[in-house]
């Protein structure tokens, strides 16, 4: 390509763009900084009463999807959420702690009480039906796969393993791998209070 045709070309090229951003009709792509993770959801907690999700604003929360046949990332996950609320001591009293079943089918309230009664007593656990479940996962863009072979009752599901932490608005603020350790989240935990 000769000289005078790459001119040529570059210098459509930049009408092209003056005139794609000089034309209020084009679609632009708006960043807030906040990412569309959380929202709201009723479910139901291991007593059988109705929770929704306004009942966690008022205090940080720390979310963390499983479910309670789970043999290894469930039980430690939760052993080290309940080590945060014992560091907290005082200022564990400023955060929420919820456990939520992917497990539609397995997980009624009263397998969660008799499952979570091993954890700190503060941690809420909160199941629901499966079109409830499927759309906490996606709201928390997450995961969670049961074998389409497996057994009612003895079911391995492959999740995701994140702890969320939202706001006093159930805004999101951040995540952790499900290998975190409880310093860390008192850590972030402290510097948001």
């Amino acid at each position: 390509m000769s000289k005078k045709a790459k001119l040529i070309l570059f210098t459509a090229m930049m009408v092209v763009i003056t005139i794609v951003l000089k034309d209020p009709g084009t679609p632009r792509s708006t960043f807030t900084g906040e990412a569309q993770i959380g929202g709201a959801f009723t479910l139901t907690n291991q007593h059988g009463q109705p929770f929704t999700s306004e009942m966690l604003k008022g205090r940080y929360s720390l979310i963390f999807l499983g479910y309670s046949n789970c043999p290894d990332i469930c039980p430690a996950t939760l052993m080290v959420l309940s080590d945060t609320l014992k560091k907290l001591g005082a200022d564990a009293d400023k955060v929420n702690t919820a456990f939520i079943s992917v497990d539609s089918v397995n997980d009624t309230p009263q397998k969660l009480a008799e499952y979570i009664a091993s954890f700190d007593s503060r941690i809420i656990a909160l199941s629901g039906n499966e079109e409830q479940v499927k759309a906490i996962i996606a709201a928390y863009k997450g995961y969670a796969k049961r074998p389409e072979d497996a057994a009612p009752g003895n079911t391995l599901i492959s999740h995701s393993g994140y702890i969320y932490l939202m706001d006093r608005d159930g805004k999101y603020i951040r995540h952790f791998e499900n290998d975190v350790k409880s310093d860390t989240l008192v850590q972030a935990l402290k510097e948001v209070f």
